[in-house]
């Protein structure tokens, strides 16, 4: 689990042909977080060439989270802007199947919460790579664009809005759309951090209202 957690290449190498060693084990790292697999804490912490010795066992469960509900290993990476760990993982058989659609778009969402480049670029990963579903809903209802734009991540936004079949009238659990939720967000950071915060809120509702300009005028808003 050390070697995992903290990308101890040379000593994965060794562990990892011993069949005495369990790669499913949950372990604690510490009390603030749930319980995961050595694969988890290699995917969360970024450790790819970890990732890709432990993908060498035929053992392996890629898809095993803990009993307090711990993120996967593919949904870890991409909490934390992971592109090269998302790569690695994606080469498995266990995720690259349709059966897996649910869980690629999760890690979507969670990529689009972020504005930073290293999330961009796992978002533009996961888009470009396919077979992902970009009306996912998470628990809150709240499809990667709803998400995106309730925290001015213009990019993000940008790429979503490229994609066929975007729904950009859905609504979350409290009725609110996306682009009202955009306003209310923006409003909220101005009143914080003043009326020159507007920054990637403004430019994500300039991206929404054209976009739904342009689905009205044709007839195609959805």
């Amino acid at each position: 689990m050390l070697a995992a957690n903290e990308g101890h290449e040379e000593a994965m190498r060794v562990l990892i042909h011993r069949q005495d060693v369990d790669v499913n084990t949950l372990y604690y790292e510490q009390a603030r977080y749930r319980p995961a697999t050595a694969l988890a804490w290699a995917a969360r912490n970024g450790h790819a060439a970890i990732v890709e010795l432990l993908l060498e066992r035929d053992d392996i469960d890629v898809n095993l989270i803990g009993d307090l509900g711990s993120p996967t290993p593919l949904v870890y990476a991409a909490s934390r802007g992971h592109k090269a760990v998302l790569e690695v993982l994606l080469k498995h058989r266990d995720l690259a199947g349709d059966c897996q659609i649910s869980q690629r778009s999760e890690a979507l969402s969670t990529a689009a919460f972020w504005d930073s480049s290293n999330f961009v670029e796992c978002v533009q990963f996961l888009l470009q790579r396919g077979n992902v579903d970009v009306n996912y809903r998470d628990k809150f209802g709240l499809t990667p664009v709803a998400i995106a734009a309730r925290h001015g991540n213009a990019e993000v936004v940008k790429m979503l809005l490229d994609c066929e079949d975007l729904d950009v009238t859905s609504m979350d659990e409290s009725g609110q759309t996306i682009l009202e939720a955009a306003y209310e967000h923006a409003k909220a950071g101005r009143n914080l951090y003043g009326k020159g915060s507007g920054g990637g809120y403004d430019d994500t509702i300039e991206l929404l209202e054209s976009f739904i300009r342009a689905r009205s005028s044709t007839g195609g808003i959805r």
